[in-house]
């Protein structure tokens, strides 16, 4: 009996020093070739905790579509674009936190490549490459709206151009005993010009979202653990709050 305790009590200490291990990724900073600090986010934006078996792989540089494979993003030193370098990373979220709030911002996302943006770290809005492709099941389209619905047009661009998105986003509302008494709206989003939702209500959080659920107020996030990902002219502005 003593012995299996003492093997348990072995592979529970492996356990916990693997998660350690895994868990301090997200504070690894690695410098690469081009002097690139892998892993060290902008002033104002933290990585998720609770996805640290993954490293950090965003970094501040200036993000381009690679010519020599349409699938990769190349970073290079220099400039303000938040990227993400690699396969397997994580999603980063704004200090701040928001209720109803105005983004407009540029997304750059390779060939087959997929992210999102999260308003409140809860509710989506897909950055998936749809161009010229069959879209096999939901929430596969540029600019749906995940698990609530697909955009009226299809304005996106192919991988490897970057695109520019514009949300109007209302939080849901709460009474004195912090019960939900109306849906998040997204009044209206923008893609590339072009309307792809208006007054679109999202009745509970996207099924990936972060901890906390629904709330008055939640962080800007933009998904990494998908792949390589670019962003740039991020603009977060507070809008004035309507009943």
């Amino acid at each position: 009996m003593k012995d299996k305790r003492k093997s348990i009590l072995a592979i529970v200490l492996i356990l916990i020093g693997i998660f350690a291990l895994n868990c301090s990724k997200t504070g690894e900073i690695t410098v690469n070739e081009d002097g690139l600090a892998i892993g060290k986010l902008p002033e104002g934006w933290l990585p998720r905790t609770d996805l640290s078996w993954f490293n950090n792989l965003w970094t501040t540089g200036t993000a381009i579509s690679d010519p020599d494979n349409p699938a990769n993003i190349i970073a290079k030193p220099g400039g303000d674009h938040f990227i993400n370098t690699g396969d397997g990373g994580v999603d980063i979220y704004t200090k701040e936190k928001y209720g109803d709030v105005h983004v407009d911002l540029e997304v750059m996302i390779p060939v087959n490549g997929n992210t999102g943006i999260l308003l409140m770290g809860q509710y989506e809005v897909q950055v998936w490459d749809s161009y010229d492709k069959p879209v096999l099941w939901a929430n596969q389209w540029m600019g749906t709206i995940v698990a609530t619905k697909e955009p009226t047009a299809h304005p996106e661009k192919p991988g490897g151009e970057w695109q520019h998105f514009v949300i109007d986003f209302r939080a849901p509302r709460f009474d004195e005993k912090g019960h939900k008494i109306k849906n998040a709206l997204f009044e209206k989003v923008v893609l590339n010009g072009v309307v792809i939702h208006e007054n679109v209500e999202a009745p509970a959080s996207t099924p990936v979202n972060m901890p906390g659920g629904e709330c008055k107020v939640g962080p800007l996030a933009l998904s990494g653990f998908t792949g390589q990902c670019a962003y740039r002219n991020i603009k977060i502005e507070p809008l004035e709050e309507k009943n």
